[in-house]
């Protein structure tokens, strides 16, 4: 059952050919003078002499997840690996302790793709089938009960899933066939109704889809949205308060809708927004001042973000963005008061970027964002985090309630 209860954690203007990047405009940066200053990096360890060799040998990754407040990785050879919030098991290892380091999850030798939620992790085997763990609030590790798990338990009646998301109160798996399948709290599970199902149930309206983004992160309600790709073009249903399922309307869907977007190569989505990227531009949609088009207005359909970057993936936490480009590097906007964009400048608790502003880290090859924290894998085997770092989600080695950093600091495996 459902066993922890935190507070709210926190919680496009035409884009110009040619235009310069805008890293240094005045409206790029807004910050309270009143807010407390915390300097880049502070209580955040670098890599000592000892860990060095530790970073510098760090696994491959294949797959990477930022939720919550807890931070997953699947390995080359299928084992997976978690770090930070473990209060109902969802780092795997067999415990309810928090970790600051990467702890095996238990059992899993097949994996290949890893979705971390709202105190829940899933993953998709390499068969085709998904196993989840952590917290059983509404059934959400889809295996007919309401009992956490602090191991991987499988779904189910779920095989040739090519895809899992896990929301902030819904699970979704993406198959072969192209249809969706849902569990979790009923009214957001996109099949119209509002009973809940502690086992996968299809969403009738859904065939040929290609990929989905779930909200992995809590907010002041037990609400979420969930958006994806289909041939006719981007879709999402679920809370809609702030314009987030991207259909003009502040109406929320128990049902799939369309996005007024013809469709892209990347889509994301936070807890009150949503991101696509195609070859062309980013637009996104949703709450105030997390669009990146320089305003602080709520945008209720896509608007262009102010870029000239082309993004071949997109990340989005709870209220902040990241874009991927094909050179590796990553571009960040949206609210920074924890230092989740990651561009090194000294943090601000009311700190947010109006445009995309590059983070410091070069080489990237898997880009993840959680709550409040963004995570990248480089292309030397180097995982980096950077944001919040309460229960110990950047994986340094080093836990402290206070502790938060705008600098891309290495995990310690």
């Amino acid at each position: 059952m459902h066993t922890r209860v935190r507070g709210l954690l926190f919680v496009p203007a035409l884009l110009v050919a040619g235009c310069p990047e805008p890293t240094t405009e005045p409206d790029a940066h807004v910050a309270s003078e009143t807010d407390a200053f915390v300097p880049p990096g502070v209580d955040a360890p670098m890599a000592s002499e000892t860990d060095a060799a530790v970073i510098a040998t760090g696994p491959r990754l294949i797959s990477l997840s930022a939720g919550e407040d807890t931070t997953c990785a699947v390995l080359e050879d299928g084992t997976a690996r978690c770090w930070g919030a473990n209060s109902v098991g969802q780092l795997g290892n067999g415990t309810t302790t928090s970790s600051v380091r990467p702890v095996v999850v238990s059992g899993l030798t097949d994996a290949i793709q890893i979705s971390t939620g709202y105190d829940i992790t899933c993953a998709l085997r390499s068969g085709g089938t998904v196993m989840c763990w952590g917290d059983n609030f509404n059934g959400r590790l889809g295996t007919g009960d309401e009992e956490d798990s602090t191991v991987p338990v499988a779904v189910e009646g779920l095989t040739n899933v090519t895809q899992v998301v896990a929301g902030f109160s819904t699970v979704c798996a993406l198959t072969d066939r192209g249809d969706v399948w849902c569990w979790g709290r009923g009214g957001e599970l996109g099949d119209g109704g509002v009973d809940s199902s502690g086992v996968p149930i299809p969403v009738p309206t859904l065939d040929d889809v290609s990929v989905l983004a779930g909200a992995s992160h809590g907010g002041t309600s037990l609400s979420s949205h969930t958006c994806g790709f289909q041939l006719s073009g981007p879709f999402c249903w679920g809370l809609n308060s702030d314009g987030q399922n991207g259909n003009g309307t502040q109406d929320s869907n128990r049902s799939p809708v369309p996005v007024a977007h013809p469709g892209g190569t990347a889509i994301a989505v936070g807890m009150n927004h949503g991101c696509i990227a195609s070859p062309t531009d980013t637009q996104c949609f949703g709450a105030s001042a997390l669009i990146g088009d320089g305003t602080v207005e709520r945008r209720l359909s896509p608007t262009p973000v102010m870029t000239t970057q082309r993004f071949t993936a997109l990340a989005a936490g709870f209220d902040h963005t990241c874009g991927l480009t094909s050179e590796g590097d990553v571009w960040c906007w949206g609210r920074n008061g924890s230092g989740q964009i990651g561009d090194g400048e000294p943090l601000v608790i009311s700190d947010q970027r109006l445009v995309p502003v590059q983070a410091d880290v070069s080489d990237v090859t898997l880009l993840a964002a959680g709550a409040s924290h963004t995570c990248a894998h480089t292309e030397s085997g180097v995982t980096y985090c950077w944001g919040r770092n309460e229960y110990g989600e950047l994986g340094w080695g080093e836990p402290s309630s206070s502790t938060r950093t705008s600098v891309p600091t290495a995990v310690v495996w």
